[in-house]
């Protein structure tokens, strides 16, 4: 059987997933909506998902707190590997921070529409403001 996987980058960052959708209408024209691919709808739906679930509200320094991963989920939303890109300078944030995106299995299952078996998203985890 011959496995078909795919890798999206999903950036939990905000602000920095609007621009990219404000640049891609500047550029399409005023008109123009941004694609509509599976792709980006699973992209989203992960993303409210971990909106939903991600929340970390102690108060720390002035620095800036990221700890980034990349999950490969299978088509139920299982989490086959993880791979820690990134840490933050805090050990204990770190520690919360990879424990969450475990206690979130299963992610949302892989949509028929999106014809792979497997998928790499890319989490940055940053704390609530």
């Amino acid at each position: 059987m011959h496995l078909k996987s795919v890798s999206i980058a999903f950036v939990f960052i905000f602000l920095f997933f609007f621009s990219l959708v404000c640049n891609a209408q500047k550029a399409a024209g005023p008109s123009a909506q941004p694609p509509d691919t599976p792709e980006l709808r699973y992209m989203k739906t992960v993303q409210e998902y971990v909106f939903k679930h991600w929340s970390y509200r102690k108060t720390l320094d002035n620095q800036f707190y990221s700890v980034q991963a990349d999950l490969i989920l299978n088509r139920e939303g299982s989490v086959l590997e993880k791979k820690v890109l990134k840490l933050s300078p805090d050990e204990e944030y770190n520690n919360y921070a990879l424990k969450a995106l475990g206690d979130m299995e299963p992610y949302p299952s892989i949509p028929d529409d999106l014809e792979v078996d497997t998928i790499s998203v890319r989490f940055h985890l940053m704390p609530n403001k």
